[in-house]
């Protein structure tokens, strides 16, 4: 018996200080990881110089660009094929530089020499080069320039190169130039009014945004009494024969009633034409963001003050309620209102002096707020361009994890990219979720993909999924998808939750359709509708008339079903645990609407404990972003910090490209931005008709440009396939007729306006016209009286029809119209 318990008090003895040792080399380990603060920006910028202006600024990427997703701004090239580029060297040494032009594809090169002569002016080196071969009209093309600097860094810059005939920039330039900085001063921009539509309809209480219909104190920044921090950068977003847009990207400083300064990165959008003595302003619209600063006054007696920001700025709290993480203008900040402590857990803004660099405030990137644990602790993404550290000039995923205890944010995962920032985020916003077992899952080029933090390999869970067929929910971590190529034609759906991985599936029974709509917390709702109930109108309008919505659990238990006899349900919007419904009633052989209808489902979630508002406080700053706690408390000294960086970063197997599937995607650009990208190029064309924008094809050729058409065009009919000059409805006709390298686009829904731009570049429209008994006919043309050209294929002629006439006349026809590109 002693020998037993004297072998029992060894082995104790033994394994205390076994643990002894291991907590000692864990600690020690700990104790050692290195952290540091995130590395300065080193890469060059450079620009374009036009007349005297610099614009389009142009900032390093590591690794050569997608071509077709670098769109960022547009340089035009003279009728000389003369250009001058300019770099800012930032303290570097060039060694040499290289310029391509290439299509955008990047499959074919056009033309690729060195700049082998710089001269110095104002700060700037500055080199003019000419290229020797010339471009097609109104077709984008890249204009690449590899710069070499010394000690072997190489960086990739771009700018989109496009020539137009008879098309000027300077006039725009300047006015842009001239418009923000004028602004600055309320008594000299009295002369700006002229150029607003101001109207009492518009609110003026919030400096956020503020576009053409503001009023002239609101675009001279009322009472804040702005001052220029750093002048505007131009960025040329379009130019054509008709009309130009602009952009200017600058800072402003304001100081409050104590002599504390707050600053502000602005964005001005321009959309303008020009008279015959004048620009005219077309469209105006201001983003003003604030740069928050903890060192500022922001604490109020119910929450945090983070100034002028937008409605929908993200924050996440603990369950506490006493830790909230939110993003502002691209930064990661903490508030601990216990502690009273506020911390800056990842930010590109270098301490001091961001204000006068660029590259720190190039705002191509966001940051996403996975979790946020009891003790603060923080898992987050940062996708898009990298602006400094080690990863600057690169563009991609990173996952980080932020330890509140030691002040630490370690990477952990960085997936890189060379899609823009703006292609990138399609994706990404979509879903960008890390695990708690350590997974993170995106979803890309139609794909749900897994990918192992610890070593960075992944593992495609499904292809082939379609936007339109695949639901998110708001937290992320529950997904599903349908099995269809799109959201009409599904029989099953897959439900998984990406904590567990686990998955449930949903079937149509006989004759039946189902559709996934989304999630109400973690429970998962979809609709069942009758194949004969799925009605498509003359314009080819869908109806998906569900006359079943249910509810299920993720343990896949039924928690609610709706139905109703004779009521449809024909979309819904799901919010805080309200499912709302959009409900039709059969009327003839389609739908009228009726009233809406509504499920709560089961029990909702605790009040949140930290909610947003947006409050006028003062008239300074007019309408600000506050966010408020459950209960009420003030510090006059709050503690600022700041988090190191560490870096135990996986090497990601994947590689984000941008995928070229087989469906044609279209691009929709609007205000500057890349605004969506769709599968149907009428649903584009409507979108950037709504948002005054273009369309451009997944090569970068102009789909469709609002407005820009000449006073007449007429095609010739003899010319035409005689699947079109027959008039033809049938697509696949259609599209055998025009072989090879040619797109038969159905542009049902589009209005006759809109169509008649295609007709201006050579491409007929085959129409539905139920007038004076003709029915399809060919739109070849118009003329400088509005009137619409007008082919009949059993009479062999073309008449006029007047404007009001054939937009009535195929309207009543549902707006039937195919062409091609």
């Amino acid at each position: 018996m002693l020998k037993k318990i004297l072998t029992r008090v060894i082995v104790l003895l033994l394994v205390f200080a076994a643990g002894v040792v291991v907590f000692s080399h864990l600690r020690n380990r700990e104790e050692t990881v290195e952290t540091v603060e995130m590395e300065a920006a080193v890469l060059p910028v450079l620009y374009m110089q036009e007349g005297e202006l610099l614009i389009n600024p142009m900032f390093g990427n590591k690794a050569q660009m997608d071509g077709i997703s670098v769109r960022d701004h547009l340089t035009l090239l003279p009728t000389g094929r003369d250009l001058t580029v300019a770099v800012d060297t930032k303290g570097q040494t060039i060694s040499s530089m290289i310029y391509t032009v290439k299509n955008t594809a990047g499959t074919e090169i056009v033309e690729n020499s060195t700049i082998k002569s710089f001269s110095e002016d104002n700060g700037y080196q500055k080199a003019q080069f000419h290229l020797d071969t010339p471009i097609l009209m109104n077709q984008e093309y890249i204009l690449q320039f590899e710069v070499k600097l010394e000690g072997g860094t190489t960086a990739y810059y771009y700018t989109r190169l496009i020539q137009r005939s008879g098309v000027s920039l300077t006039d725009y330039l300047k006015f842009a130039d001239m418009f923000y900085q004028t602004c600055m001063n309320a008594e000299a921009a009295q002369g700006l009014s002229a150029y607003m539509e101001s109207n009492s309809s518009n609110p003026n209480t919030s400096f956020q945004k503020v576009d053409i219909h503001s009023s002239l104190e609101q675009i001279t920044w009322g009472n804040m009494n702005a001052q220029l921090a750093k002048t505007g950068a131009l960025r040329v977003k379009e130019i054509n024969e008709t009309t130009a847009s602009v952009t200017v990207d600058y800072m402003i400083s304001s100081q409050d009633d104590d002599g504390n300064v707050e600053y502000y990165t602005v964005i001005d959008f321009y959309r303008m034409r020009k008279s015959s003595d004048r620009v005219v302003l077309l469209d105006f619209e201001r983003c003003a963001t604030q740069v928050f600063d903890a060192d500022l006054p922001v604490l109020t007696n119910t929450g945090i003050n983070l100034g002028i920001l937008p409605e929908d700025t993200q924050y996440m709290a603990n369950t506490a309620g006493d830790i909230v993480a939110f993003v502002a203008n691209g930064d990661l900040w903490s508030y601990n209102r216990s502690a009273d402590k506020c911390t800056k857990v990842f930010s590109f803004r270098e301490k001091g002096g961001y204000e006068l660099d660029e590259r720190y405030n190039y705002g191509q990137h966001d940051i996403h707020i996975v979790r946020v644990s009891e003790s603060g602790d923080i898992t987050f993404v940062v996708y898009g361009y990298m602006n400094r550290g080690i990863h600057e000039g690169e563009t991609g995923v990173a996952v980080y994890n932020f330890q509140a205890e030691p002040q630490t944010a370690q990477e952990v995962l960085f997936v890189p990219a060379t899609v823009s920032y703006p292609m990138l985020r399609q994706s990404v916003d979509v879903l960008s979720y890390v695990s708690t077992e350590g997974m993170l899952y995106l979803y890309l080029n139609d794909s749900l993909y897994q990918l192992n933090l610890a070593d960075g390999n992944y593992q495609v869970l499904q292809e082939g999924i379609a936007a339109e067929c695949f639901v998110v929910s708001e937290n992320q971590a529950n997904v599903a998808w349908m099995a269809a190529n799109s959201a009409s034609e599904a029989t099953k759906i897959t439900v998984m939750s990406l904590e567990t991985q686990e998955t449930l599936s949903v079937t149509a029974g006989e004759g039946q359709k189902v559709r996934a709509l989304g999630f109400i917390h973690n429970d998962f709702v979809y609709g069942i509708a009758n194949d004969g109930d799925i009605i498509t109108d003359i314009s080819g309008n869908q109806t998906f008339a569900m006359n079943t919505i249910r509810i299920l659990g993720s343990d896949g238990a039924l928690r609610k079903e709706y139905h109703q006899d004779g009521v449809y349900v024909t979309g819904v919007t799901i919010s805080d645990g309200l499912l709302e419904m959009n409900r039709v009633v059969r009327q003839g052989d389609g739908y009228a609407e009726t009233a809406q209808d509504h499920i709560m489902n089961g029990e909702q979630q605790a009040e949140e404990a930290v909610t947003s508002r947006m409050a006028t406080i003062g008239d300074r700053r007019q309408q600000q972003m506050v966010l408020e706690f459950s209960d009420t408390g003030h510090s006059e000294k709050l503690l600022n910090t700041e988090a190191r960086f560490s870096v135990r970063s996986a090497s990601s197997a994947l590689n984000i490209t941008y995928g070229l599937g087989a469906e044609a995607v279209y691009f929709v650009y609007a205000k500057g931005e890349l605004q969506s990208m769709m599968s149907s190029p009428a649903e584009a064309i409507l979108a950037a008709d709504d948002q005054v924008g273009v369309v451009l094809n997944q090569n970068q050729a102009y789909v469709w440009e609002r407005g820009n058409r000449p006073t007449s065009a007429q095609i010739d009919p003899a010319a035409l396939p005689e699947a079109f000059r027959n008039a033809s409805l049938n697509e696949a006709e259609l599209q055998a007729a025009l072989g090879e390298g040619e797109t038969l686009m159905n542009l049902t829904g589009c209005s006759l306006d809109s169509v008649l731009y295609l007709v201006a570049q050579g491409h007929p429209v085959v129409a539905r016209l139920n007038a004076d008994g003709k029915q399809n006919v060919v739109i070849v043309g118009y003329d400088q009286f509005s009137n619409t050209l007008i082919y009949d294929p059993q009479t062999q002629q073309t008449t006029p029809m007047g404007e009001q006439d054939s937009t009535n006349a195929f309207a009543a026809q549902g707006n039937l119209f195919l062409s091609y590109m």
